[in-house]
């Protein structure tokens, strides 16, 4: 919800969060804490006050809980727990001049981060946010002096008076930036400084071309002024260079070595070459040690597979080769829609393998699969340029469990195909029974997946491992979990006041449902199913793990989106000790919707519940501490503390 111009307001479709304040904050930076060690620098002059205060608006609010009206929405009286408010004030050219996030200070006072500009409508100076006085959330009339007692006062930058990061333009038209200094007084006499030149005989940078086989070749150097230059220098005094084309292609870069004897051309310097083809593609890329082997003979023949990335493309500008250094070539082939189909290593070309990646009509991946055969990337290449209309169906029937191994009681049937294993201490109970049988033909389901980019005999030719599927929108295929609403209580509220419940929905057109994922090796497969809520908000995830259980997270939300508490299930059908464990994750929030505390419980159990860890933040949302592991009201195990300089 927005209002514009101090007084209307419009509804929209979502309630929308400045997140540029509210989301996080800035920090003094310095090299050194405050204290009487630091440099002293005479400040800028504080800007005045506004004396206009008719000033245009666009104010945003983002309920923390339901409202139906949006009278009650824009209310002034709402506590900044229930409504967030966030203003943002223009000048008369409609630049941004200030922004308000009402009682988002840790005081719950507003946050307010003040604009100015230079006469040319540059940003000059850029000021940290600093927290006012007041809760009301309008426009302040002397920010930039209320920013300086802000942190003069504040008691923790002592001696520090840069309370803002300064810019300095080139005297042009072109205004590109000569030097920048962030906060603090020991970076005003340290700024990261920037030279625009152009290159010199000197310079010795190499020309680099890629000949009819694929090398890359040096003919020789570029002459005087062929190149645009950047010097950037940082606040330590180190150098990076950086050459590029008159395309604005990045040729050269080098970063100066430790010490003062670095020469002109590549003495001194940690240099890498960046090499293109024709159609300004990037085709090979010297790093510092190939530039250091090759220096004198520039001939890449002997460091090309040891020392260099390289990489090829067809005659789309499709990359259809990769080779870093000290690895084999990855070989790539797409199909008519451009998508990534097969891929394959050095070592899977050892073997005659590909990995190949099957999609659906919406372009998302639903199978990968591992497929052998003996074909060049080309001939690959060729046969999927022709497959155009083809769409087929990958049929798959998933194995049954070959070696069962339990070790408590959970159901009436225990199968496998090839052997049941009952453990130490497994037991039925009494009056209860359970069947144990050898079934060599049971399996646990299939698939029949529509994919729209397949080879014509990809799956007659029986060369395909199925290695993942991936399902969407509907919970329709074989082995689905179903959600274990038992659970859906578990997630605790936190204390918050506008948590909502568990809830599974059906609106998930575009979501992935569920997954299921072979263990490399194996026939054991597996599936994961994923549910949610209306919002698309996760509710519930049940995977199966490598010990035969079942993993449930129960995920709670707020009205906002934020995970209240998390319920986690484990179980491992192996342990008759422990064949169920339990975790429960609790959230808790402050009125700004920082993170104060996490909590955990394990197994149900009230006098397993632990703080591990706390926060506590500065007034401008900076974390200030973190106790970690408190057991009751007792002191924590660590405490750490953040000073920001």
């Amino acid at each position: 919800m927005r209002e514009r111009n101090q007084r209307s307001y419009s509804q929209i479709s979502a309630f929308l969060l400045f997140t540029a304040i509210l989301s996080g904050s800035q920090m003094v930076s310095g090299q050194q804490p405050g204290g009487s060690g630091l440099p002293v620098v005479t400040p800028e002059n504080i800007p005045g006050a506004y004396m206009n205060t008719v000033i245009n608006y666009i104010r945003t609010w983002e309920p923390s809980k339901p409202l139906t009206d949006p009278a009650a929405v824009v209310a002034q009286g709402n506590p900044i727990a229930d409504v967030k408010q966030a203003t943002q004030y223009f000048d008369g050219l409609g630049r941004p001049l200030q922004t308000v996030a009402k009682g988002m200070g840790g005081t719950g006072n507003d946050m307010v981060t003040p604009v100015i500009y230079d006469a040319f409508g540059r940003e000059q100076f850029k000021y940290l946010p600093y927290i006012h006085a007041a809760a009301d959330g309008k426009f302040k009339t002397t920010a930039f002096n209320d920013q300086d007692q802000f942190y003069r006062n504040s008691g923790k930058y002592p001696n520090e008076r840069i309370f803002y990061s300064k810019t300095e333009f080139e005297a042009s038209p072109l205004n590109r930036v000569l030097k920048t200094y962030v906060p603090g007084n020991s970076w005003a006499t340290k700024p990261v400084t920037l030279q625009y030149l152009v290159n010199a005989v000197g310079d010795s940078v190499r020309i680099w071309n890629m000949d009819a086989a694929g090398n890359a070749v040096s003919p020789g150097i570029y002459a005087a002024g062929q190149l645009s230059v950047t010097v950037t220098t940082d606040e330590d005094g180190g150098q990076v260079v950086e050459y590029k084309d008159k395309s604005g292609q990045l040729v050269l870069k080098k970063l100066r070595l430790n010490g003062n004897n670095a020469g002109t051309a590549h003495m001194g310097w940690l240099c890498t070459y960046y090499i293109y083809d024709d159609l300004n593609n990037l085709r090979f890329v010297i790093p510092p040690l190939g530039v250091e082997k090759i220096t004198g003979g520039w001939n890449t023949a002997a460091i090309a597979d040891g020392l260099c990335f390289q990489y090829t493309y067809d005659g789309r500008n499709r990359m259809i080769t990769k080779k870093v250094p000290g690895a084999g070539m990855v070989e790539m082939v797409y199909d008519v829609r451009d998508r990534l189909v097969f891929t394959r290593d050095a070592n899977q070309r050892a073997l005659n393998q590909w990995h190949v990646t099957f999609y659906d009509g919406l372009n998302r991946p639903v199978e990968t699969a591992l497929y052998n055969r003996d074909i060049s990337r080309e001939a690959l290449q060729v046969q999927m340029n022709g497959a155009t209309t083809n769409t087929g169906n990958s049929s798959y029937v998933f194995p049954g469990t070959a070696d069962l191994t339990v070790a408590y009681h959970d159901r009436s049937l225990y199968e496998a195909t090839n052997s049941v294993t009952l453990e130490g201490g497994f037991d039925t109970g009494n009056g209860a029974d359970a069947d144990i049988n050898i079934n060599p033909s049971m399996n646990n389901g299939g698939v029949n997946m529509v994919v729209t980019n397949p080879l014509p005999d990809v799956f007659s030719s029986g060369t395909l491992i199925p290695l993942t599927f991936t399902f969407y929108d509907k919970y329709d295929y074989q082995g689905v979990k179903p959600s274990l609403s038992s659970d859906f209580g578990k997630p605790s509220d936190s204390g918050n006041l506008y948590v909502e419940p568990v809830t599974v929905g059906n609106l998930t057109k575009g979501l992935v449902t569920g997954t299921r994922v072979r263990i490399l090796g194996t026939d054991t497969w597996l599936t994961t199913t994923s549910y949610y809520n209306d919002k698309g908000r996760v509710s519930q995830i049940l995977s199966d793990n490598a010990a035969g259980g079942t993993d449930v997270i129960t995920t709670r939300y707020d009205f906002n989106g934020k995970v209240v508490s998390t319920y986690q299930r484990h179980k491992n059908n192996r342990s008759g000790v422990t064949p169920q464990t339990t975790v429960l994750t609790t959230m808790f929030y402050d009125a700004q919707g920082r993170v104060k505390a996490v909590n955990k419980q394990l197994n149900d159990n009230p006098g397993l519940i632990r703080t591990v860890a706390r926060n506590t933040y500065d007034p401008i949302g900076q974390l200030e501490a973190k106790e970690l592991g408190i057991a009751g009201g007792g002191a924590p195990l660590e405490r750490q503390t953040y000073d920001y300089n």
